[in-house]
């Protein structure tokens, strides 16, 4: 079979989906130099840019339910459930118009991270379609809404019917436990790596000299976090979200300033301070990078990435109150003070391509 056209759907809960699957996606043009990407997604365009090239076909203006949150940290069950219910309402209108637009893509394969309706609707016309994720919205809703509820067993149930179409559904290590998918196939982790010489982020910040850069990152998911999240601290220069940068601070500098990718500020950090979630875990273990986290205790996917980071990585838990109240020198010391642990090597990104492109060509 050719393989001519990826018809890629990525969740907008964040960025991390995206940057998830965009260094799989690189190895899949690596290996099909002439692979048309279509992306069907409502992450930013310069974000879907950066992580994928300038020459990506970028779908807009396609809705669906995502989780609604207050701030980076706290869920907001009641709005969540609205709208999945919202949206499971007209489930198969949405099904249709998928398939549509699979159908104009003249897609050959359909990889989510990991939208479940793009997978029903690939089954339905004849097209393979692989979801690859750490995680699935039928067990984080199901974590959420309330149990033996009959509108949210139909709900959950529809989901992961969805998930159950899919061809293969790729987990990359570590993935929160999954049940009742019998096509779960699990891969090492996958991350994106810099390509920035050492000490290339400190030579670009001269302010930084003698002092820990801490780079402090909550994802992609605004609100929640202001400058008092990070406290003067004798020896510690933040690098932090533009949109949190204070004016009137000689300490902090805005992650736009050092004029390097995201990922290249995080290889050449001394520490981040974070929330558990996949790519901010899994990338600062693959370059030797402490990590201090706020703890996040009811986000169903925490246990499986804090179990894993333990024994990969340095990492040190914060309380969500103390991280509220900035009180966080003490674990940025602990952290900076271990011994580093060996880089993780992530295997998953070619354990993935392979899998896709025996689902795609047989080979």
């Amino acid at each position: 079979m050719a393989f001519k056209t990826l018809y890629l759907a990525i969740s907008g809960h964040g960025f991390g989906h995206a940057g998830q699957v965009a260094p799989v996606v690189a190895g899949l043009r690596a290996r099909f130099p002439g692979l048309s990407v279509v992306i069907r997604t409502t992450v930013p365009r310069g974000i879907i840019e950066t992580l994928f090239g300038p020459d990506v076909h970028i779908m807009t203006g396609v809705s669906e339910p995502v989780i609604q949150m207050r701030g980076p940290l706290d869920v907001d069950v009641a709005a969540t459930w609205q709208e999945y219910a919202d949206y499971h309402r007209e489930l198969r209108v949405h099904v249709g118009e998928e398939e549509t637009r699979i159908r104009d893509a003249d897609a050959d394969l359909v990889l989510t991270d990991v939208p479940y309706v793009p997978i029903a609707a690939a089954r339905d016309i004849g097209v393979p379609a692989i979801a690859l994720c750490s995680l699935n919205w039928a067990d984080v809703l199901e974590h959420y809404l309330p149990v033996r509820d009959a509108q949210v067993e139909r709900l959950v149930a529809e989901i992961r019917a969805c998930y159950r179409e899919a061809e293969r559904f790729i987990t990359p290590t570590p993935s929160m436990p999954m049940r009742g998918l019998g096509n779960l196939e699990r891969v090492g982790p996958i991350a994106r790596l810099s390509t920035a010489r050492p000490g290339e982020l400190r030579m670009r910040l001269p302010q930084t000299e003698g002092k820990w850069i801490v780079l402090a990152t909550m994802g992609g998911v605004t609100g929640g976090t202001n400058a008092s999240c990070f406290p003067r601290m004798e020896g510690c220069h933040w690098v932090v979200p533009d949109r949190l940068a204070p004016s009137c601070r000689l300490d902090v500098t805005p992650i736009s300033r050092a004029g390097m990718p995201f990922l290249d500020v995080l290889a050449g950090a001394d520490v981040v301070l974070t929330k558990p979630g996949y790519g901010t875990f899994v990338e600062a273990a693959c370059h030797g990078i402490p990590v201090v986290y706020v703890e996040r205790d009811d986000w169903p996917e925490s246990a499986a990435l804090e179990a894993w980071l333990a024994n990969h990585g340095v990492a040190v838990r914060v309380a969500h109150a103390e991280y509220a109240k900035g009180e966080v020198v003490n674990a940025i010391r602990v952290a900076t003070s271990r011994v580093p642990a060996p880089r993780i090597v992530p295997t998953g990104v070619d354990e993935a391509v392979a899998r896709i492109i025996e689902s795609v060509t047989g080979l």
